[in-house]
């Protein structure tokens, strides 16, 4: 006897896995056809569906997680998983069932309406993890399980309080979604009791290992395949590190963290894009390595004659939230000086960094179309209405979580002082010079392609990024 499932767009046949209406499915020819159709519409519909958990762990400096900060570019939304929780990325489920596809052969609840406990039956066709979960009809998660389960039938028990609930199960080629009823009263939560396992048509009983389980500590984000994740670690009060993911299945994710501090002490957030290891803030120092000062100058026409280090802020601003967000702003000499303005194993990003750094990211992060959009924060710039340009849908910014914000400049040109907050940002890119200056790269709130490198003066302020040595 056989049973028809949807793999990878691919029709399949599994071999001695009955239900209990098979026999009267098989003898006829419009019934096979009715439930090979129905298990394609299935899958179709839950091609891009999800749901894994996710944890979180620390390695390097501290292995603390205080909390993480989720943002799904791809749909624009947020979640903040804090000390102990796990995340829990499930796919959209419809709010009633007459918009879903499903096929009653797939899932089975006896009795339905529930008077005290049901048992659900449904096919495994593939060994592995398989999770279910109860939803409410307007969606809301309200328990899963997630179990390593064996082929063949499979069923578990399970209680709901009074009402009716979507019930969902999710493993490796399939995917099974159902209404069930329950008129008890006297049942608060619903409990999902793991009962048996029939392997193939073996008639043999044996409750499943539970491999994970949850009811509580867990943070849910509505995810789909394919979504663009960013991951930010805030771990011990000070430190911060940013990673990008496109899960494919429950995973643990790892932050390495660093104890990246400038001369000042001041501690950076850092963000791992391919092999590098960069600054996903602009520097701040107001010293070398060495603790020397770097002269702050703050007027035009003493900076346009300088020709030995200096740094400033846009606009001469002493906000130190702004600082922050924004760094400050160096000219040549300071970022070339022997006595190093990056922090300690960090060196300011060359132009070959920045070469390596976009190429990555114009392979790797097509959810922001470019790497202009990639690495442009999403707060801040401008806004530009052509499509693909860093100043449009900024919801899709920031793919690769380098955070770039659009902090302006200081030019030579004493009448301009510092310009170009909101609109444009550039970085010294060291090791290349081109004419008469020096090789930087930018960007522009009307960019729509990849990060411009352009030559600057000596004299120019710029902003700066380090690399991880």
């Amino acid at each position: 006897m056989y049973t028809i499932g949807v793999h990878n767009s691919e029709l399949l046949v599994y071999p001695q896995l009955t239900f209990t209406n098979t026999k009267k499915f098989m003898n006829s020819t419009k019934h096979f056809l009715y439930l090979t159709l129905a298990f394609l519409l299935l899958n179709v519909a839950q091609t891009s569906a999800a749901y894994y958990t996710i944890s979180f762990t620390g390695t390097g400096v501290s292995t603390k997680i205080d909390s993480v900060v989720i943002q799904n570019l791809t749909k624009g939304t947020q979640v903040t998983v804090p000390e102990g929780n796990v995340l829990l990325l499930t796919s959209s489920l419809p709010t009633n069932m007459s918009n879903t596809p499903h096929d009653n052969r797939s899932i089975n609840i006896i009795p339905n309406p529930i008077q005290n406990s049901a048992i659900v039956e449904f096919p495994v066709y593939n060994d592995g993890e398989a999770t279910v979960a109860v939803f409410t009809m307007n969606g809301t998660l309200l328990t899963y399980r997630t179990l390593f389960l064996q082929a063949g039938m499979n069923a578990f028990q399970l209680a709901l309080p009074r009402g009716t609930f979507l019930i969902n199960v999710k493993g490796t080629g399939y995917n099974f979604t159902s209404k069930a009823m329950s008129v008890n009263g006297e049942v608060n939560q619903p409990t999902i009791d793991f009962a048996r396992n029939e392997i193939l048509n073996e008639q043999t009983s044996k409750i499943q290992k539970v491999s994970a389980s949850s009811t509580t500590n867990i943070t849910t984000m509505t995810y789909d395949h394919g979504d663009q994740l960013v991951y930010k670690c805030y771990s011990s009060g000070k430190y911060e590190t940013i990673t990008t993911d496109v899960p494919m299945a429950s995973k643990s994710v790892s932050f390495n963290l660093l104890d990246c501090k400038d001369a000042d002490g001041n501690q950076y957030t850092t963000v791992v894009i391919g092999s590098q290891t960069w600054l996903a803030q602009n520097l701040r120092t107001t010293k070398f390595q060495n603790g020397d000062p770097i002269p702050s100058v703050t007027d035009d026409t003493q900076w346009n004659s300088l020709s030995t280090p200096a740094q400033c802020t846009y606009n001469n601003t002493t906000s130190v939230d702004s600082i922050t967000q924004n760094g400050r702003l160096y000219n040549w000499y300071a970022v070339s000086d022997s006595r190093n303005i990056a922090p300690t194993g960090w060196h300011v990003a060359t132009d070959e960094d920045w070469t390596v750094l976009t190429n990555y990211v114009d392979a790797n992060f097509g959810i922001s179309l470019n790497s202009a959009k990639a690495l442009a924060s999403n707060q801040g710039w401008v806004t530009f209405p052509m499509e693909g340009t860093v100043g449009s849908n900024l919801n899709q910014n920031n793919s690769a979580g380098f955070n770039a914000t659009p902090c302006g400049v200081r030019y030579m040109d004493g009448a301009e002082g510092s310009t170009g907050t909101g609109f444009f940002c550039k970085w010294w890119a060291v090791s290349g010079f081109g004419g008469e200056g020096v090789l930087d790269r930018e960007m522009y709130f009307y960019h729509n392609s990849i990060v411009t490198r352009t030559v600057n003066t000596l004299q120019s302020g710029l902003s700066v990024r380090c690399v991880k040595d």
